[in-house]
């Protein structure tokens, strides 16, 4: 199963229907406050509660999820905060023969007292379909304890109560089969979604060994340390690669049951803790974690927050290589925030020497007007690395400074 689509609207500031497609490298560019991260940590959100029960099932969205809080209450995310409003998402995979399958659900803020401050969002509206099959409940009303109208295609009209695990049903007796097999095909792949946040926050010195962190990926990369520690392949790769990027051993320091990370030289001199050998060589290790692991996992997707933060220009075209070695239509799609136009003409060189194949590879640019409303714009690649269209001024700073210098010389020439 793929994740190939995704709808949303009347979500933070994407007021109107917003349809972002996933190719096996989507890449997320804007200006800041855009809405750029407001994206990812969307397909974050809704993972995180497929299958996941927050223990009071009156809430169905678990608005913290891996300990990333998306916002404070559900009416956070509505466009505008509206006090009644709703969003409107769709999730669409494709699986193992290509067949889509498409869910749709409306989540509502609806009032539960007379108090103004006693409001809770409640699923009214949620469809499945597969292959020619269509499952459709809406609520009867907005009572918190309403049942739900089930229909659709080949089945009668009936009334019942959904018990809800986030924003999937449990399974049920009284669901068709063909959903049930649905239902717990998407409950097991949003386990193997990687969300990578940015900035990361992690500790490099004093860890003990027998921490048992090996399979389990954090959004602050947290985590990386210990599965570095504990595989002689991942910590091999790893190694290797920060050997390219920056000319430094990384290595693991054992002392008794605890390990530090380390880096130096190649002649193992003027050794350092990570922690203290700067922000950006810290900052990228669990996008390197991530990115080489990247294949060992079949299913969910990998969703990168700014991988070359805090990284010199020089490093970030590294960066593009350790990405772009991972993407493949058959393996987990990849999912790209960032504001480097280096990984970006990387990216478009790779596509012109025939190493990635267009197709593969969607630019999406996140733009807002006046009235702050965001909206995405569709950039695709040719075979000769060319973009299909492009935002103006973005960019394009170089260019403009350059310019600026050359017209400050001509006018001190023409004075003199």
């Amino acid at each position: 199963m793929k994740l190939i689509r995704v709808a949303i609207e009347r979500y933070k500031c994407f007021k109107s229907n917003t349809i972002l497609e996933i190719a096996p490298l989507t890449i997320i560019v804007g200006r800041n406050n855009s809405g750029k991260s407001a994206l990812l940590q969307l397909i974050h959100l809704l993972c995180g509660n497929m299958g996941a029960s927050n223990g009071d099932q009156r809430n169905f969205l678990n608005l913290n999820v891996d300990g990333i809080r998306h916002a404070r209450t559900f009416r956070d995310l509505i466009n505008g905060r509206a006090l009644h409003g709703n969003l409107n998402m769709t999730l669409v995979f494709a699986d193992r023969n290509n067949i889509e399958i498409k869910l749709s659900l409306t989540i509502q803020n609806i009032s539960i007292s007379s108090l103004a401050s006693e409001f809770q969002e409640r699923i009214i509206n949620w469809k499945l379909d597969y292959d020619g099959q269509m499952f459709k409940a809406s609520i009867e009303n907005l009572e918190l304890n309403s049942s739900y109208i089930v229909s659709g295609f080949g089945i009668c009209e009936n009334t019942f109560p959904i018990h809800w695990q986030g924003i999937l049903p449990r399974t049920s007796t009284q669901l068709p089969e063909w959903v049930n097999e649905q239902v717990d095909a998407m409950k097991k792949w949003s386990q193997d979604i990687r969300y990578l946040r940015y900035p990361r926050n992690f500790q490099s010195s004093a860890l003990s060994i027998n921490e048992s962190h090996t399979h389990y990926h954090h959004p602050t990369g947290i985590h990386a340390p210990f599965i570095l520690a504990k595989s002689d392949e991942i910590r091999n790769s790893v190694q290797k690669w920060y050997r390219t990027a920056f000319n430094l051993n990384l290595y693991v320091k054992m002392s008794g049951e605890y390990f530090d990370l380390m880096v130096g030289s190649k002649n193992q001199k003027n050794n350092v803790l990570l922690e203290f050998s700067g922000e950006g060589l810290s900052q990228v290790l669990p996008v390197a974690v991530t990115a080489l692991t990247s294949a060992s996992i079949q299913s969910g997707i990998d969703i990168f927050e700014h991988p070359e933060s805090d990284l010199h220009p020089a490093a970030h075209a590294h960066v593009a290589e350790l990405l772009l070695n991972t993407v493949s239509p058959s393996k987990r799609p990849m999912i790209l925030e960032t504001h480097s136009e280096i990984i970006l003409l990387r990216l478009r060189r790779w596509i012109a020497e025939r190493r990635l194949l267009p197709e593969n590879v969607l630019i999406y640019w996140v733009d807002s007007d006046s009235e702050g409303a965001s909206s995405l714009t569709k950039i695709t690649i040719n075979e000769r690395g060319a973009v299909s269209t492009w935002p103006h001024g973005v960019f394009t700073e170089d260019y403009e400074e350059v310019m600026a210098i050359r017209r400050a010389v001509r006018d001190l020439h023409e004075m003199m």
